[in-house]
């Protein structure tokens, strides 16, 4: 019986402690830049507005998110800086692509024309 305890707690664990980092990480990069938020309220406050994708004809992307607070742009922007820096590989991998134009994660529907 005892061996079964140690197991499952060793299970709880090897699950919870994962869940509760990537629960604290958030909170903690908005922090560094700027922001007192809980996760709850990033959670919160990136759950209303609503991003439009525009696909250009020359292959350009626009971004717009609709509708946006004070509050929400804020943290839009510290989001931002925080994925910019993430972006940044300080050794690029010599098989993965660099730069700007980076394959699609999924390539778009057939009759799309996409400039090159």
């Amino acid at each position: 019986m005892d061996g079964l305890a140690d197991e499952r707690i060793e299970a709880m664990l090897l699950i919870n402690m994962p869940a509760l980092l990537a629960y604290s990480l958030p909170e903690r990069q908005v922090r560094q830049g700027g922001l007192q938020m809980t996760t709850r309220r990033i959670i919160e406050k990136l759950e209303s507005p609503d991003v439009i994708e525009t696909l250009c004809r020359d292959g350009s992307r626009l971004h717009w998110v609709v509708p946006v607070d004070k509050e929400q742009a804020a943290l839009l922007e510290v989001l931002a800086h925080i994925l910019a820096e993430l972006r940044l590989p300080r050794r690029p991998h010599p098989l993965l692509p660099a730069g700007d134009n980076l394959p699609l994660a999924l390539p778009p529907p057939r009759n799309w024309q996409i400039a090159a």
